[in-house]
């Protein structure tokens, strides 16, 4: 399976509160997703149907995305490239003990 591209990057930082607003995307997003937990140093891959789209939601740790080898952190949302005709993978490998929360779906069923 051919590694999914990331997209863009959403770098989000608290307003006001805290970190409460993290705290209700990532309930929502694990909802419909999937937590992951990643040790550091470790690496994980992640299937990702044809004609689907993933979005990785880092809640705490470090890790980075094969393929062009990007980093994100506590807070960041990874939005992938759709899967083409075939299907994909998501891989990362975790340079801190990493958790989030990884959904996958249609373009549609994710807004």
């Amino acid at each position: 399976m051919t590694p999914l591209f990331i997209e863009r990057v959403a770098h989000n930082e608290p307003h006001g509160g805290g970190y409460e607003q993290f705290e209700q995307m990532y309930r929502q997003a694990l909802a419909c997703g999937r937590e992951v937990r990643i040790e550091a140093g470790k690496r994980a891959e992640f299937d990702v149907p044809a004609g689907n789209r993933a979005i990785v939601y880092v809640m705490e740790g470090s890790v980075r995305f094969e393929g062009d080898d990007t980093e994100a952190g506590p807070g960041d949302v990874v939005i992938f490239r759709p899967a083409g005709e075939d299907d994909a993978r998501v891989a990362m490998e975790a340079d801190l003990p990493f958790s989030g929360v990884i959904v996958t779906g249609r373009e549609e069923a994710l807004h």
